[in-house]
């Protein structure tokens, strides 16, 4: 579901917005050839050698000087020897899991014309290097107090609304499930809340919401074009991307918190979805990691 700028919304489901910072470094040695993962979203500014991004039969280059913003979409990136890159991986999404902006598409523009998000990028990134040294690059599994989380989330929101005026004045679409049918808007709401291990079944999901499961089934379909089933499998997909960047966490917990019974099990999906070994993904993704 597109919106237009500036519809309203309740404040408390603005609230409840995933807004995440999952990274912000430079990395001045990008491998080559390597596998590009979607999730997290990226923002990447190339600040020196160039980048080739491919998506099936599509090609997409970037020249140093650029900010660029991939789609959602599973690809290979290239980029020069001398390549140099700002990264910044991040969340933005609706509590129902739909990314507040449409990622359908790949945008890019010259950091010249947009120099006070240069700078507030800057700052981000400085602050991180600062107090986070440990990071790895991931801020996942850094101990923080409370005063460093919250100067990093002030400054985050600049960033991230200084993300969004960007974002806008690419003409990028805004997404809003403020359309939805709210029973089903808070069917999607469950199901991000949801416990991996311990999932509710979609009939359970109906009897929440006040359907019957063949109405449930009808209506979910028809306002998301997914049925619920395929809505958790295309979250849990994000997910566990997301999980295999982080090499702090080893693969059986992954299998673990994301509901699957054994190793093989958990392998199996894997191969289903990203057609290699979850070791395999993981390598390609970390020695990728952008």
């Amino acid at each position: 579901m597109m919106v237009a700028d500036g519809e309203l919304m309740p404040f408390d489901w603005m609230s409840k917005l995933s807004t995440c910072i999952h990274w912000a470094y430079i990395n001045r040695s990008p491998s080559h050839m390597k596998t590009y993962c979607p999730h997290p979203q990226a923002a990447w500014l190339l600040r020196k050698g160039s980048l080739l991004l491919r998506f099936g039969q599509e090609r997409e280059t970037y020249a140093a000087g650029q900010w660029i913003f991939p789609r959602a979409e599973d690809g290979l990136q290239t980029f020069s020897e001398d390549a140099e890159l700002l990264s910044i991986r991040f969340t933005l999404e609706w509590p129902t899991g739909i990314p507040l902006f449409d990622r359908s598409h790949s945008h890019s523009v010259a950091a010249s014309e947009v120099r006070s998000y240069t700078q507030i990028s800057e700052r981000l990134l400085h602050y991180v290097e600062q107090h986070f040294p440990q990071a790895d690059p991931h801020l996942r599994n850094v101990q923080l107090g409370l005063d460093p989380y919250f100067e990093l989330q002030e400054i985050f929101a600049q960033w991230t609304s200084q993300t969004l005026k960007l974002l806008r004045s690419l003409k990028v679409p805004t997404t809003s499930p403020s359309h939805l049918d709210p029973r089903i808007r808070d069917a999607l709401q469950r199901i991000g809340r949801q416990s991996w291990t311990d999932p509710m079944t979609t009939a359970d999901l109906a009897v929440q919401v006040g359907l019957s499961l063949s109405q449930f089934n009808r209506l979910f379909l028809r306002e998301t074009g997914l049925s619920a089933g395929q809505y958790r499998e295309q979250l849990r997909r994000r997910a566990v991307q997301a999980a295999l960047m982080d090499h702090s966490l080893t693969v059986k917990s992954i299998a673990m918190e994301y509901g699957f019974s054994s190793l093989p099990h958990f392998s199996a999906w894997v191969r289903k979805h990203f057609q290699t070994s979850p070791r395999a993904y993981r390598q390609a993704v970390q020695e990728s990691t952008l």
